[in-house]
């Protein structure tokens, strides 16, 4: 009983000796698992369809520097181009299913993915497909990338340049809505200056007629601008004189909102100051997308290699395992 305790205690014996020898005994089996990794891996590569990418890449000017408080100043700081926030917005645009339709739509993508829009759900399934083939990222020099994946290299170039073409313009377009939005609001200021121009005067005349005081009153109270005034009715000079004051002042907004209106009108148009600029445009690729034939076939021996071992490794170790434990049941 002693003796069995003891050998049951007694530690199993498999060190860096033992398991380099255990390697040069099941050299052929690790040979023969690295070889028929070697001849999947060549499989995999000739069997599977290459698949082309083409990159177009592009770089986001700062809206902010054609800003009218920028562009019609004297001396201010403009940083031309856009910081992280632009590109954010950018790469919210050209992620966004509303672009991905239109390039789908551009060059007829339904057609390439066999897809049957008639069916129910085509649109999603085809968006779905589109989106592991397309991707926009940001490089880390701060511009973006385009990239579109295909069977055939020239659709892949096609499909690349022609997203570019998409952001480009939903990206200007919303620059220009803001922009026009703004414009609009003044432009609703110097519609109400005008209205209320056009009753200040219609009261002015109304008074002038009842009154029968035609002298231009100064609003600063310092005098008449031209002529004498003659009448004695206090309440209208002073009715007259507070109206004209009011008019005035109407009338000097009225002429900084034309001023601002003009200005503003600088970019609506969308290609008056384009903001995308393209350093790279998409070529059509000349070699398939992933590891070639000679990276494919390496990384399949390692790893058929690697696994062999680990096979033969811990197969070693339960041999032994085994013939302790089947040695201490015959004590």
């Amino acid at each position: 009983m002693q003796r069995t305790e003891t050998l049951a205690a007694a530690p199993i014996r498999y060190d860096l000796l033992d398991i380099f020898q255990t390697l040069l005994r099941r050299r052929t089996f690790i040979l023969v698992v690295t070889g028929l990794a070697f001849l999947i891996g060549l499989l995999v590569y000739l069997l599977t369809p290459p698949s082309y990418k083409a990159n177009a890449e592009v770089i986001l000017g700062n809206p902010m520097y054609s800003d009218r408080s920028r562009l019609f100043s004297q001396g201010a700081a403009l940083d031309y181009f856009a910081p992280e926030q632009i590109n954010d917005r950018a790469l919210a645009i050209a992620n966004s299913d509303q672009v991905k339709r239109e390039i789908i739509a551009r060059n007829q993508l339904q057609t390439a993915y066999k897809v049957n829009m008639k069916k129910e759900g085509a649109m999603d399934n085809l968006l779905e497909r589109f989106g592991k083939d397309f991707s926009v990222r940001r490089t880390e020099f701060g511009s973006i990338l385009v990239s579109f994946k295909n069977k055939t290299p020239q659709l892949a170039a096609q499909v690349a340049n022609s997203a570019v073409s998409v952001i480009e313009e939903n990206f200007n377009k919303y620059i220009s809505g803001l922009r026009l939005n703004a414009r609009n609001a003044v432009r609703n200021r110097i519609a109400q200056s005008d209205s209320a121009v056009r009753v200040l005067t219609d009261s002015l005349v109304a008074m002038r007629e009842r009154t029968g005081i035609y002298d231009i009153i100064s609003p600063n109270r310092y005098g008449l601008t031209t002529g004498m005034m003659r009448s004695t009715d206090a309440r209208a000079i002073e009715e007259i004189q507070n109206l004209e004051a009011v008019k005035d002042q109407y009338v000097i907004d009225r002429s900084r909102y034309m001023a601002t209106a003009a200005e503003s009108n600088t970019g609506i148009d969308d290609k008056e100051l384009p903001f995308i600029q393209i350093i790279t445009p998409a070529a059509v690729p000349g070699k398939r997308d992933g590891l070639g034939l000679v990276f494919t076939l390496v990384g399949y021996m390692l790893a058929g290699l690697f696994f062999s071992i680990l096979w033969v490794v811990f197969s070693g170790w339960y041999r032994r395992v085994a013939l302790a434990a089947a040695e201490r049941e015959t004590v």
